[in-house]
């Protein structure tokens, strides 16, 4: 054989030899190790744990454990920027472990019901029902913030115009989930239970306790849309409406006509709100007053016709049903509702008064608090003379906007220099 036949023999076995895990430099194998590692860790810290579920330090502690998370890769790549093991941790193989960490996590808050108990012991045991404040899901978080953190800060040192970009959209998104999981600690929830004709200062948060408001809110209204109700046929037996298809459950308006359940029907009548007299139904605007419709249904098979009233009746009137049979009666569903709201009467310690209207997704805003339409007394229905408005006070909510506009301006600006920076940018990380 040639001497340039072995060379080229020895050549090829050279390129088949693999490298020797946790030499440096590091590369894929190590950070997924790395990562699973996290994730045990955390787990195995969840299992010797069990029901003492982590809960977000709030101001100063959060703000302090933030700060030393961002300070720590400044000084690691100040005082060691040639350390493999610094070097490694600003790369792309550790970025893709801790992104794979973070993302089982997620992938199992998604796979189990969270925040109910499972009735596997082990479920439990291991957090999986509680992720967001488990053991792995935060230890996931911290080796993300860690490596990116040291990302950003190795190519922001020495700052280049060409790393603008860069900076802007990894140090923007360090924030917003530094700013999401460190701010969570400061997030406040409270209802506020309205009722006409009293002033409301104070609430009650998620663990039961009473918490003095900086403002004071008094129900001058609650209004609610509905849509118009159904009418299906109910089975005596089982207490239940006959839904077999969509035919079979009908919007109720006058003057429409069908076949339900093998019998004909026509809507002579029908009012949004009515009060029964005698034997009939009239349109009344009074509290409580209920739908009715007068309905009458025909019998292909045998020819009988039937007419009368069916409502759905309030807590103020009863429900009625036309019978059909010994067994069916067409029956009239409660209306579900469309829309509602409050108008409210708001006192805040700042002086500031003034009739505010609280509307379903269209929260307003009072001494640093969003109010929210929650809930109302569905006993009654429209009729509700209590109003449930639950106040959400975020103070951590601007730094996490801030973030996203880091990220927005950093894509636009790698947008503006194209290609040639991303390509300056790439040969970095090489």
């Amino acid at each position: 054989m040639s001497n340039d036949q072995t060379n080229r023999i020895d050549t090829t076995r050279i390129g088949y030899v693999r490298k020797p895990v946790w030499v440096h430099p590091w590369g894929y194998a190590e950070a997924f190790v790395i990562a699973a590692a996290v994730l045990v860790i955390g787990f195995a810290l969840e299992w010797v744990t069990p029901g003492k579920s982590l809960s977000a330090p709030s101001w100063p502690w959060n703000g302090l454990i933030g700060g030393v998370m961002l300070l720590i890769p400044i000084v690691l790549q100040v005082t060691l920027p040639k350390n493999p093991m610094i070097l490694w941790m600003s790369r792309i193989p550790a970025s893709m472990g801790a992104i794979t960490a973070v993302t089982i996590s997620v992938l199992l808050m998604g796979l189990f019901v969270q925040g109910q108990s499972s009735p596997v012991a082990w479920v439990n045991r291991l957090g999986l029902t509680e992720m967001t404040s488990s053991w792995p899901f935060l230890m996931s978080i911290a080796w993300f913030l860690f490596v990116l953190g040291m990302t950003t800060v190795r190519r922001s040192i020495p700052l280049k115009r060409k790393n603008i970009g860069f900076l802007l959209n990894h140090l923007g998104l360090w924030i917003v989930v530094a700013g999401g999981i460190f701010g969570s600690g400061d997030l406040q929830r409270v209802t506020m239970t309205l009722e006409q004709g009293q002033t409301v200062w104070y609430g009650t948060d998620r663990d039961g306790n009473m918490v003095e408001m900086p403002l004071a809110l008094e129900l001058k209204r609650f209004h609610m849309e509905e849509y118009p109700p159904k009418m299906g046929v109910l089975n005596h037996e089982t207490g239940n409406l006959i839904v077999r298809n969509e035919k079979d459950l009908v919007e109720i308006e006058a003057g429409s006509t069908g076949t339900m359940s093998g019998w004909h029907y026509q809507i002579h009548k029908f009012y949004g709100e009515s009060g029964q007299i005698g034997d009939r139904y009239e349109p009344i605007n009074d509290y409580g007053a209920a739908p009715s419709a007068l309905v009458e249904a025909t019998n292909p098979d045998s020819g009988d016709t039937l007419r009368g009233w069916i409502s759905c009746g309030s807590f103020a009137m009863k429900h009625r049903f036309l019978q059909l049979n010994e067994e069916y009666s067409l029956a009239m569903t409660v209306p579900q509702s469309k829309r509602y709201m409050s108008l409210v009467q708001l006192y805040t310690k700042s002086g500031e008064t003034g009739l505010i209207d609280i509307e379903v997704n269209q929260p307003r805003s009072a001494e640093g608090w969003k109010l929210y339409q929650y809930s109302y007394d569905d006993r009654y229905g429209k009729w509700s003379p209590i109003s449930v408005i639950e106040a959400v006070r975020d103070p951590w909510l601007p730094v996490v906007y801030t973030g996203f506009i880091m990220m927005l301006f950093g894509a636009g600006y790698i947008l503006w220099k194209g290609k040639e920076m991303a390509n300056e940018a790439g040969e970095d990380d090489q």
